[in-house]
């Protein structure tokens, strides 16, 4: 049976690049991009939607994001049909991310400085 937690797992395994760049690779979910995730059960299969989010209005990973989500959700063995939006109306803000995430986040820079380049 599908379960939540796979959900967010799968999510979490698509990078996101500007987080890379940063020194500190991040998953969809540590980014605090993946606004909702609706599971609806079905007779045979349960269905799924997915709202994710972006860092920055211009994001160009908007498209990479979504086709990626909803390519790794269909692999799942007990998925239905999965419909992947983007969520337009939430600003993204560094509150978003997890905890975890922005205390390795810190840690990161903090690391960083005084490193010669």
């Amino acid at each position: 049976m599908l379960m939540e937690r796979q959900i967010y797992e799968v999510l979490n395994e698509i990078i996101d690049p500007c987080s890379e760049a940063a020194g500190a690779p991040a998953g969809l979910v540590d980014m605090g991009l993946v606004r909702t995730v609706n599971i609806e059960p079905r007779a045979d299969k349960p269905s799924l939607r997915i709202l994710i989010g972006v860092t920055h209005p211009m994001c160009l990973m908007a498209g990479v994001f979504l086709n990626e989500a909803k390519v790794r959700l269909e692999q799942l063995p007990d998925v239905g049909d999965v419909t992947v939006e983007l969520d337009g109306n939430h600003i993204w803000t560094p509150a978003d991310m997890t905890p975890a995430y922005r205390k390795n986040l810190k840690e990161n820079r903090r690391d960083q400085i005084g490193r010669p380049t």
